[in-house]
């Protein structure tokens, strides 16, 4: 077997179309090195793959000739290098330090990781780029009920008014008439960033273009798909166009902020395929530019995502998770997908104790490519870290299970920051590439290897993954690392076992990065909408497998691998909602043949055609789910994301499809507009912003509740609720503060009432144990 191994830099070849090693692809190793840092700074995998020049161009793509990235700063150097900075947080973990945004050129790169002021830096590549994830619903969340609120013993009609509703994403038709009053007056799209357009940004960002009247909005359409017009439709659409406003979304009457996601629109040679490349520091921006328009009109905000990936520990501890805990919180909610790899068994979740396991590493698309690529992310157990027996091996062996080609071991903690590695192997007529790096991820205590491997046997071989560990770990197959495809982890060759060591991938533990492992995000997983229809042909369809109101078989399961601060795991999805056969807007310019049968009408509007299609994927689940939360934030523009999951663990409807505990396929339960309405409606209404005036506080510890600064101190009740409307504690003051023991209140959501003497009402507000 020959093998050729090279650090830092590797063969310049294409990773669809090998070609034989030879001394001038050796010459380019010197040539294209980057210069090393002196400095010793904790870089992720993909930082690393962008010290190798080679491989950095395969994996690293530019957006709008520059590279971005995402790290964790101090404030010096946010000083020192302000022309790379596009935003930055303050870091929610650590207040001394600042979540930044970078956009630069391959000449900064060492002024970046030479700075002593850089603590953690992740640059945005292929690998860690999250993808799209692809009428009645009304009625199974039982939105219609919460729209006509006062026939059904609210105080109001709940649609969405005054809360903003920020869809990110990408592909909107912002002239869609779905996106304009009922009457077709006034638009509903208050500003749209197209963060890929160069032009007049936003204030505070230096990149994008930002439409803020509604003759420019409606003629800045964005023809990347439909993904964001279906989902801006589902979550805020006023249904103009349709018969009778009949698939209008489930905040009708809010008012809507698009962003297009800045992405790098990667067409591989040999391929018609073009993939959005996003780099995850755009998402947090919009997310933020939502939040800061909102503040400004003084009125709530709800973000939707529905993107996601699988690179990153998925237990909520990533940077882009840190990002979205530093700007959530009260009347700042972000939702996002749980993902579509419920039918996949693209996760293990394993503990060992010194032993070995071994696994077949498969494309789910590996007979359409003359090789088999495929990209994993591997990740320790909490136990694990700086120095522990995570080993990983990777070897080449036919349907039988003998080993073609061998590699040697990589254990983790080994080296740090040592680099990309791309070694080739080959024996007679087969290949093996294989490209490995690793980190002691700091925020986590966890170890990572970043697996990119590929062969040219996808007919009658595999890549077989050998693990070694001391404790738990996890792994994803995200399938290929160049295509958006799927993978699976195999312990044998169709349905014959390759041994008692061989293990199978499980669909657990599917929810993915960004839009579904954030503790601040809530998720959504789908379930199914309908089974049949008729089309706007007049054709009718029956699909009598799909059972309605069971959880959609795509919905990524839960649960969340375990953390420091979550040591039994975490569940998510949070809550499910419809998710397959949504109806909703459809872009005009991106009408394809083959979605004829699920075309469910069809109009003209302004002399333009109007259509209205059904699409599947926890990508409507989430945004439907958005359109709810403005629902609860017209009724009350303080809550913030735990509140609103509390109130789902009360309110969230079981069924034969779900179980009466929280549980990795449903989360809490389907969510119910209406059930939560009922609890938040009591407390509309409500001065809430008294609280931050000493109103209400807590002392010892949060085991008593203090009331006070009442204008008549000495006559008045403090009456304190539990979410079922139970009167649990009641105080009866005679001087000027009343304190309220809550220490034998379990954990959740209550209610506080001041009144005086008479029964008149004072002040309300809520609080959290």
């Amino acid at each position: 077997m020959q093998k050729i191994k090279m650090k830092f830099l590797f063969i310049a070849i294409h990773i669809f179309s090998f070609i034989q090693v030879s001394a001038q692809t050796q010459s380019a190793n010197s040539s294209s090195l980057l210069p090393r840092s002196k400095t010793i700074q904790i870089l992720s995998p993909t930082a690393q793959i962008f010290t190798n020049v080679l491989l950095r161009d395969q994996l690293i793509p530019k957006f709008d000739g520059k590279y971005h990235a995402q790290g964790i700063v101090n404030e010096t150097f946010i000083l020192d290098n302000s022309d790379f900075i596009l935003s930055s947080l303050i870091d929610p973990e650590n207040p001394n330090y600042r979540i930044a945004h970078l956009s630069f050129i391959a000449e900064n790169w060492n002024q970046i990781i030479d700075h002593p002021g850089l603590i953690y830096l992740d640059v945005s590549s292929k690998l860690n780029s999250p993808k799209p994830l692809n009428d009645t619903a009304r009625i199974h969340s039982r939105v219609d009920k919460a729209e006509n609120g006062i026939a059904n013993g609210l105080s109001q009609n709940y649609t969405g008014k005054d809360v903003i509703v920020g869809i990110v994403d990408i592909g909107f038709q912002t002239d869609h008439p779905t996106f304009y009053s009922p009457d077709g007056k006034n638009s509903k799209i208050q500003r749209f960033w197209n963060q890929q357009k160069s032009g007049n940004p936003p204030t505070l960002y230096s990149y994008g273009t930002e439409y803020s009247d509604s003759m420019s909005i409606a003629s800045a359409i964005d023809d990347d798909g439909s993904h964001g017009t279906h989902v801006a439709g589902i979550a805020a659409g006023s249904g103009l166009g349709s018969p009778n406003l009949k698939y209008r979304g489930m905040a009708p009457q809010s008012d809507i902020v698009m962003v297009g996601i800045k992405y790098a629109n990667d067409t591989l040679g040999g391929s018609g395929l073009g993939d959005y490349i996003v780099a995850n520091p755009t998402i947090i921006d919009g997310y933020n530019y939502v939040f800061k328009y909102a503040e400004l009109q003084n009125k709530p905000s709800v973000c939707n995502l529905s993107w996601g990936m699988h690179t990153g520990p998925h237990d909520g501890t990533s940077l882009f998770d840190r990002s979205v805990k530093a700007i959530t919180g009260s009347g700042r909610i972000v939702v996002g997908a749980a993902g579509n790899d419920g039918r996949n068994k693209m996760h293990i979740n394993e503990t060992l104790n010194g032993d070995t396991s071994f696994t077949l590493v498969v494309d789910n698309n590996r007979k359409d490519y003359p090789h088999e690529n495929i990209y994993m992310d591997i990740w320790g157990g909490i136990k694990n870290g700086s120095g522990d027996k995570l080993k990983i091996q990777l070897n080449l062996v036919d349907t039988f299970g003998n080993v073609l080609i061998n590699t040697p071991w990589n254990l983790a903690g080994d080296c740090v920051n040592c680099g990309a590695y791309k070694t080739l192997y080959i024996k007679g007529n087969d290949t093996l590439s294989v490209i490995i790096t690793e980190q002691n991820y700091p925020f986590n205590g966890k170890s990572n290897f970043l697996v990119i491997a590929e062969h040219n046997r996808p007919y009658n071989g595999y890549i077989r993954l050998g693990i070694t560990s001391s404790g738990e770990f996890n792994a994803w197959n995200s399938g290929q690392a160049y295509r958006w495809t799927s993978g699976h982890f195999w312990k044998g060759h169709k349905s014959q076992s390759f041994g008692k060591k061989y293990i199978e991938g499980i669909p657990e533990g599917s929810v993915g990065e960004n839009g579904g492992s954030g503790i601040h995000t809530l998720t959504a997983g789908a379930y199914i909408n309908r089974n049949e229809w008729t089309n706007y042909k007049g054709e009718y369809f029956y699909q009598p497998w799909n059972i309605v109101g069971d959880i959609a078989g795509f919905s990524s399961r839960g649960p969340m691998p375990k953390s420091v601060s979550h040591p039994s795991g975490r569940i998510k999805p949070d809550i499910i909602a419809p998710g397959q056969s949504i109806t909703s807007s459809l872009h005009r310019r991106q009408v394809p043949g083959w979605l004829n049968n699920e075309l469910m009408h069809k109009t003209q509007y302004n002399g333009n055609d109007v259509y209205w299609a059904m699409f599947s994927g926890t990508s409507m689940a989430a945004p439907h789910t958005t359109g709810i939360v403005a629902l609860y934030l017209q009724a009350n523009e303080w809550l913030t994301p735990l509140e609103i999951r509390s109130l789902w663990r009360l309110t969230a409807r079981k069924d034969q499809y779900t179980t009466n505990d929280s549980n990795g396929n449903s989360g809490y339960g389907k969510v119910d507009a209406f059930e939560t309405l009922k609890i938040i409606d009591q407390y509309a209404n409500i001065p809430k912003h008294q609280l931050n005036q000493g109103w209400v506080y807590f002392v010892n510890g949060n085991q008593q509740l203090v009331v006070s600064n009442i204008k008549n101190p000495s006559n008045y009740n403090a009456l304190i609720y539990n979410c079922s409307g139970q009167l649990i504690k009641n105080c009866k003051s005679t001087i000027d503060s009343c304190f309220i023991d809550i220490s034998n209140l379990s954990s959740g959501v209550y209610f506080i009432k001041i009144e005086d003497l008479l029964g008149n009402k004072q002040f309300s507000g809520k609080f959290i144990k």
